[in-house]
């Protein structure tokens, strides 16, 4: 809006007087015409709109992804994200299985041969064999054992070579055989004793010379079983035998078709599979790698804050995070610290600070499917929108993550060192992802000034030349006013006038003047230095320097109003009358 600082009054009397004075019977054309008329203590009111901090920090409200934003009346940083990891992930443990030799015993028979329709019984037992299952890289995550699951098979064999050929068919009864304890097994040909050991079989038909015998695991009590771990050194071992306690042969002189042998040799042997263990219960740890966060990127922030020498004191900064866990329906915790670092770019270097979590340095994750936490130095009592009754975590050191030669371009937030810590577990599974530890996090910093900043700010304020105003020589320019600011921090007002073309006026400038911290209806005068002429505007500076750090965050209702302004000039009008 353009200001005319000569009211037309004056111009209209100074040229009806000239003019009233020629008799156009003369010619002037080799007159003089140009008329000067001293101006002095010219006084004009003018109207200038509040000056509030929404003004200088000129956010788009319309961005949603704009860096600052205005949260419950207060500047303030906020950046959300996501992150994630790996899913959990445990290996198999692969166990080996080795059996022992063979055994071997005699069984007397004291017959030559059984008439057709008479059965004969002969007791038969074994010596033991080994029998061994053995890892050496077993999992590091897995801390103990107590029960491992996964399939495996006993093979059970009894050869009586020298029947081949002498009888048609042979029984054995009530077969006994000694196992070690904790086995979950089953068998089509009988019935295994998890409590005792014990594998009854009670009749194996055989129309060769061999019995062939079936023992199906899917479970193995590990501690019951004599099984042994070496967290150490990663190596799982558990052996023992199987042992043929008692048992009967039983011949039918029907079925038998030649001589028989006055002894038998009994072979007693033992095949056992390799053990895939694809879930375990005992304890375990697990280190989470790779969990991803995006950073906070400050590369778009206000000028007023961007600028050189200004510090940003963060007031109770919060991070929100909303954990999911996906170990929680194993009744497993987990626990992480968080770091947050600044990082500043290569033109303007500047130490980085990181900030981590008051001590022990870490929270845990609770073994709920999902969680909310709150990362801050005090405890708010209304949370950010999204989260609900989110646990406090104190994190005193986020205040001063800013710090440093102006603002930082980024802010790297990492969770460190999650782990689940040693916990006990049910039926963990083995060799198969779990899931994945996501969740979401906002990043909400309530921002002030801190102690040392230096806010500038400068505007224009132009248009004001015309035909009059260009014929003024101002020689004296004073502007009274009274301000009022509720801003809380002082604030130098300067600058200088610039013709039309934008640029300063000779040498004139505003001497500096000061308007103190939350001021009250202050007085103050702006003298202007030096002649002026061809005046279009202003360019005028407000500095602020911050002595301490502020206890409030910046707000867009601060503001410096300006009232009862008066500009007063004095000096020259200049006209020409022949044109």
């Amino acid at each position: 809006m353009k200001k005319t600082f000569i009211p037309a009054a004056v111009t209209a009397t100074v040229l009806v007087g000239m003019t009233g004075c020629v008799d156009d019977k003369y010619d002037l054309k080799d007159i003089d015409q140009t008329v000067q008329v001293e101006v002095k203590d010219l006084t004009i009111p003018l109207n200038v709109d509040k000056l509030t901090l929404s003004t200088l920090f000129d956010l788009d409200k319309e961005d949603p992804d704009a860096t600052v934003k205005v949260i419950d009346g207060a500047y303030a940083i906020q950046k959300s994200g996501d992150f994630s990891s790996k899913g959990v992930f445990i290996d198999y443990i692969r166990l080996n299985g080795l059996s022992g030799e063979p055994a071997e015993s005699e069984i007397a028979t004291g017959v030559a041969s059984v008439p057709p329709g008479v059965k004969v019984a002969f007791d038969i037992v074994s010596e033991p064999i080994g029998f061994e299952y053995s890892s050496t890289d077993v999992p590091a995550e897995i801390v103990s054992i107590d029960r491992i699951g996964g399939e495996f098979d006993f093979y059970i064999s009894l050869e009586l070579a020298e029947l081949r050929g002498v009888v048609r068919k042979f029984t054995l009864r009530n077969l006994v055989f000694d196992l070690p304890k904790g086995f979950a097994a089953t068998s089509a040909q009988g019935t295994y004793d998890p409590e005792t050991g014990r594998f009854t079989v009670s009749e194996a038909v055989s129309t060769s010379n061999r019995v062939e015998i079936l023992l199906h695991g899917t479970a193995v009590d590990y501690a019951k079983a004599g099984g042994k771990y070496d967290y150490a050194q990663h190596t799982a071992v558990y052996s023992g035998t199987v042992t043929l306690g008692s048992g009967i042969l039983e011949l039918d002189g029907n079925d038998i078709t030649g001589a028989l042998p006055e002894t038998i040799t009994m072979r007693h042997s033992l095949g056992v599979s390799s053990l895939l263990v694809d879930k375990f219960s005992g304890r375990v740890t697990y280190a989470f790698d790779d969990v991803r966060m995006n950073p906070v990127e400050l590369t778009d922030l206000p000028d007023l804050l961007a600028q050189e020498g200004t510090r940003i004191k963060m007031m109770n900064p919060q991070i929100y995070l909303g954990v999911d866990n996906p170990v929680a329906r194993y009744g497993l915790s987990a626990r992480t610290g968080m770091r947050i670092a600044s990082a500043f770019p290569a033109d303007r270097p500047s130490p980085s600070v990181t900030a981590e979590l008051d001590a022990p340095g870490y929270f845990t994750i609770g073994s709920a499917d999902h969680s909310e936490y709150l990362l801050s130095p005090l405890n708010v009592s209304s949370p950010a929108e999204g989260f609900t009754n989110p646990v406090h975590v104190p994190f005193s050191s986020l205040s001063d993550v800013l710090l440093g030669n102006g603002l930082p371009s980024t802010l790297e937030i990492s969770l460190a060192d999650p782990v689940i810590p040693e916990q006990a577990v049910v039926e963990f599974p083995l060799g198969t992802t779990v899931g994945d530890i996501a969740g979401n996090y906002l990043f909400l910093a309530p921002i002030a000034l801190g102690q040392g900043s230096q806010v500038v700010y400068t505007d224009t304020q132009d248009g004001w030349a015309d035909e009059e105003l260009d014929a003024v020589t101002v020689t004296t320019f004073e502007i009274a006013m009274d301000v009022t600011s509720n801003c809380p921090f002082s604030l130098t007002l300067s600058g200088y006038p610039i013709g039309a073309d934008g640029r300063q006026i000779g040498n004139a400038e505003i001497e500096a003047v000061e308007i103190p911290a939350n001021a009250k209806d202050q007085h103050v005068v702006i003298r202007v230095n030096g002649t002026v002429k061809g005046l279009d505007g202003f360019v005028y500076t407000a500095k602020g320097f911050v002595p301490e750090n502020m206890q409030s965050p910046l707000s867009p209702d601060q503001n410096m109003e300006l009232d009862n302004i008066r500009i007063k000039v004095s000096g020259t009008y200049t006209k020409d009358l022949g044109e």
